[in-house]
């Protein structure tokens, strides 16, 4: 039997989705964008759907008084947690890995600039710019064509090993990320510090809680309209503060209503292929229903 394929999947169909996706409204569409490099400047590369975790991670290491820096992107400490690392598997070390990405992040060492492009004589290319520096190293072509060379995958593994969402390849929330790896990293560091492994490293002033440097408090007031009284009550340590912004206070309002109708209309039309498809399979199976009848 010959078989042959008339629809997308759903996955497919949310494939060209994403990738057809207008996101100028919230990035430099037509801009001429200047690649940076160094310190400070390592960007991480996309391991498929993993932006939510390089978003979170540039989020958390974007000062350079960010406390992951400050506690693990010194090199000395960084080396020192390195070295002090499970013989058996360091591969499987939170603390290892956590001071391996974020030494790579601080120091620059794997952010390269991508090559100078250079004319010879009479080798110019028909706008003029002439050809690139002839063999560029596999840094400098990684870092032309991605801006990084940082690829967390093994970071990526380790943090998402046992959980049913960032284990997967499919793409997540960024907040919900954030506070599982602050519990993942606070598990690793509680069990660090109990072996003592933080007072060898690193002094009292930064051997406590990563999660404890970016939690932050709430107090909630209530005062009687008849009475007047007050009643202050503390809210539990958070580390999302959520602030609700109304759409009608945005300023490019406009190019928000296109973007919504565009992907309404392409929402719109997934379904449609897949009513389409479903309609299809109906259609199919009743006809195979009446023929089996027929010739009972």
């Amino acid at each position: 039997m010959d078989l042959q394929k008339t629809d997308k999947s759903m996955a497919e169909m949310e494939l060209d989705l994403n990738q057809n996706a207008e996101l100028w409204a919230i990035t430099e569409k037509g801009a001429k964008l200047e690649p940076v490099s160094g310190p400070g400047f390592t960007g991480l590369v996309n391991l498929g759907n993993s932006c939510y975790m390089n978003s979170t991670l540039q989020l958390l290491m974007a000062s350079p008084a960010s406390p992951l820096l400050l506690k693990y992107g010194d090199k000395a400490i960084a080396d020192s947690l390195i070295a002090t690392a499970p013989t058996d598997a360091p591969a499987e070390d939170p603390i290892t890995q956590l001071a391996k990405l974020a030494n790579g992040i601080a120091s620059g060492d794997y952010s390269v600039a991508p090559p100078t492009p250079t004319t010879t004589d009479g080798d110019e290319g028909k706008d003029g710019a002439g050809a690139a520096a002839e063999g560029p190293s596999a840094a400098a072509a990684m870092a032309s064509e991605f801006g990084a060379l940082l690829k967390p995958r093994m970071f990526k593994t380790l943090v998402g090993r046992g959980h049913s969402e960032f284990s997967s390849g499919r793409q997540q929330d960024a907040e919900e990320y954030l506070q599982h790896l602050l519990e993942f990293i606070g598990r690793a560091e509680h069990q660090a510090s109990s072996s003592g492994r933080f007072t060898t490293c690193m002094g009292p002033t930064l051997d406590k809680p990563i999660a404890s440097w970016y939690q932050h408090g709430l107090q909630s007031r209530l005062q009687c309209g008849t009475t007047h009284t007050v009643r202050y009550k503390a809210e539990p340590p958070s580390t999302v503060l959520s602030l609700a912004i109304p759409l009608t206070e945005a300023t490019n309002k406009e190019q928000i209503e296109v973007y919504q109708e565009t992907q309404r209309l392409k929402r719109a039309k997934i379904e449609e292929k897949e009513g389409d498809g479903k309609a299809k399979e109906a259609k199919e199976a009743k006809e195979a229903e009446d023929e089996g009848e027929g010739e009972a």
